[in-house]
């Protein structure tokens, strides 16, 4: 019965942490609009961090966000920029991020 309840609450555990998570999806750009490609972007809250690459387009995507408020940085190599945003549970935040 102890393995059982044991397994219950590991099973549970994974479901709980999704169900306060959100997405975030985006663009890093140029000032001139063109897309920035291979632009590092970072989600940053306190010390944990998610990280990725934009793809060719310019396009980038964070699944299993927790909510809340976070910072999230582009950077190019020579330039960057970063913001504040909020992502609530089970929402897609769209960012549009403009390298300077």
């Amino acid at each position: 019965l102890a393995i059982f309840l044991g397994m219950i609450a590991i099973q549970d555990a994974p479901a709980t942490e999704l169900a306060r998570t959100g997405s975030v999806v985006g663009v890093v750009m140029l000032a001139d609009h063109t897309p920035v490609a291979g632009a590092v972007v970072r989600i940053t809250r306190g010390s944990r961090h998610l990280e990725t690459q934009s793809d060719r387009n310019g396009h980038f995507g964070f699944r299993r966000v927790p909510q809340g408020r976070s910072v999230i940085s582009a950077s190019d190599g020579r330039h960057g920029t970063r913001q504040l945003i909020g992502v609530r549970a089970g929402d897609v935040t769209r960012v549009r991020l403009v390298i300077r």
